[in-house]
């Protein structure tokens, strides 16, 4: 039996998905919100697409769910909020 190794997710266009990442949280763009939360989505954008994270919806809305809600664990957040991030990990991955 053999194993098959999981794509990672990456992605070299960081502001859109920062952008998707501040559209999912804020409800505004990138660049409506303010300085010091756009440098936070692109940081996060950096680190998700860093390929640290496996090209999964699953664990890509766990890797924002966990980031954005500042959660150690997915049972500290409530489960349509997870689920929020459910859809923005699907958008994602259909954008990139």
């Amino acid at each position: 039996m053999s194993e098959t190794a999981t794509a990672k997710f990456t992605t070299a266009d960081i502001e859109g998905l920062a952008d998707v990442l501040a559209i999912a949280k804020e409800e505004l763009g990138l660049y409506e919100i303010h300085p010091r939360a756009t440098a936070y989505y692109l940081a996060l954008a950096a680190d998700l697409a860093s390929g640290n994270t496996p090209r999964t919806m699953e664990a890509i809305a766990e890797f924002i769910t966990l980031a954005v809600e500042d959660a150690g664990h997915l049972d500290q957040v409530a489960p349509w909020v997870h689920l929020r991030y459910v859809d923005t990990a699907d958008a994602i991955l259909k954008q990139f």
